[in-house]
């Protein structure tokens, strides 16, 4: 989770340098997580206290957003090749992906996914 953490601090870089514009997304959360949570998440924004931040959030919104999502949407997820991400750099990035084209290539691409 450390390298997702990272990852993600530097792709929404602009929220560490906004928490105003951070603010606006979070309140779009309320109606889901209450007023109590909401103000939470916030005042981690404001300390500074990013990494506790983006992994509570990974933890209590997105990860379980997008499972549930992904299993409605792509019944053989769970099937699907996986990679191990050690590193954030471009060339480490890049070669994961290669390696995810490669496992799925090697299972004959969308028709071997969709089998039972």
């Amino acid at each position: 989770n450390t390298l997702r953490v990272a990852l993600l601090k530097q792709e929404y870089a602009h929220f560490l340098l906004d928490p105003d514009l951070l603010d606006a997304k979070l309140d779009c959360l309320t109606s889901l997580y209450g007023h109590a949570q909401i103000d939470r998440w916030k005042a981690l924004a404001r300390i500074d206290q990013w990494d506790e931040l983006v992994l509570t959030l990974l933890e209590k919104h997105y990860d379980p957003a997008y499972g549930k999502s992904m299993l409605q949407h792509y019944p053989h997820y769970d099937q699907l090749p996986a990679t191990r991400i050690t590193s954030i750099t471009r060339d480490d990035m890049l070669a994961a992906a290669r390696d995810l084209l490669t496992q799925y290539d090697s299972l004959g691409g969308p028709a071997s996914v969709d089998q039972p």
